[in-house]
């Protein structure tokens, strides 16, 4: 079975460059250029990996993966963010919006 990655930046170049890189495989591969592109095409598509920018517009990469964990539908999507910040706190909060979300919605 054909596996979905949703590709997340607000650079075209960015984006092609992640789509050549990893079309040899057997991907079907989507692309959205902002937070909210990004969440309409998780919730639409349900994607298996979103390889998510951290800085994007309309809403950061952050938000979106809070968005992502705390909501049933789209909360098992594994996400991996990018971002060209390597600061430990960037690190750490990447991790806190995925697992905030998820154990919010957990004991809500």
């Amino acid at each position: 079975m054909q596996q979905t990655v949703l590709i997340v930046d607000d650079s075209a170049d960015l984006r092609e460059l992640v789509r050549l890189t990893i079309a040899r495989g057997p991907y079907r591969i989507l692309e959205a250029a902002d937070g909210e592109e990004a969440l309409a095409a998780a919730a639409a598509d349900r994607p298996d990996l979103i390889l998510l920018d951290v800085e994007l517009p309309k809403l950061d990469g952050f938000a979106v993966c809070r968005r992502l964990k705390g909501d049933a539908a789209t909360r098992s999507i594994k996400v991996l963010m990018l971002t060209a910040a390597v600061q430990d706190r960037d690190r750490a909060r990447a991790k806190e919006a995925g697992r905030m979300a998820t154990s919010r919605s957990r004991s809500a």
